[in-house]
């Protein structure tokens, strides 16, 4: 059996297929999500060496705000997954858009390549002075050391203490802290590994 070394995939009629069984759209986007990370892992197992899944295009601008902030809210998370099994099997990630790319290397850990159509490749250096201010806030220790941990702790901390003192002030609380939403969210986390340490260390549906 002959296997291709690049395999491209269209995501389309995820709404569709939710909307004929009288869920929301939503719920076929979140399925079909599911869908490329079994997609992933066999083809990772089948020796694929590139899999291009074109997900979001520029006339699905065009649909509803609710549905459009469903599906960014979606690829963040995806991304955060595809980041993490990245890091266990020596893959690339990289994100393809109509002007610009970024790509991601487990290899190359603090370093994330943007590169503009028409112009030099540019490489992005963890905690530079020329990121975001609160990126470079928030990451003080490189990447690969133990005490990273220990600092997003203290992060968390520090964000809900200065909420907390905000909030004593009758101040407007206009940046993120870890609110009771947030800790339901760990919550589930921990639960759903536990589910799948429970089953021999396999992917679970998120619940």
């Amino acid at each position: 059996m002959i296997i291709p070394q690049h395999i491209a995939i269209i995501l389309d009629g995820n709404g569709r297929w939710a909307k004929s069984k009288g869920m929301p759209r939503n719920y076929g986007h979140a399925q079909g999500s599911k869908n490329v990370e079994r997609i992933c892992e066999d083809a990772y197992r089948m020796g694929v060496k590139y899999l291009t899944v074109y997900a979001f295009s520029t006339e699905n601008w065009n649909r509803p705000k609710d549905e459009v902030d469903a599906l960014m809210k979606l690829l963040r998370n995806y991304m955060k997954t595809c980041l993490k099994t990245a890091a266990k099997n020596d893959m690339k990630i990289r994100v393809i858009g109509e002007k610009a790319s970024i790509e991601w290397w487990d290899e190359r850990p603090n370093q994330l390549t943007f590169e503009v159509q028409g112009e030099p490749v540019r490489i992005m250096e963890r905690g530079m002075e020329y990121l975001d201010e609160s990126s470079v806030e928030e990451d003080r220790i490189g990447g690969g050391h133990p005490e990273g941990l220990f600092e997003a702790w203290s992060n968390l901390y520090g964000r809900f203490a200065r909420a907390m003192d905000a909030s004593d002030k009758g101040e407007e609380i206009t940046f993120w802290y870890p609110n009771i939403h947030a800790g339901v969210q760990g919550v589930r986390w921990v639960e759903n590994c536990v589910r799948s340490a429970d089953n021999g260390a396999v992917w679970v549906d998120y619940q």
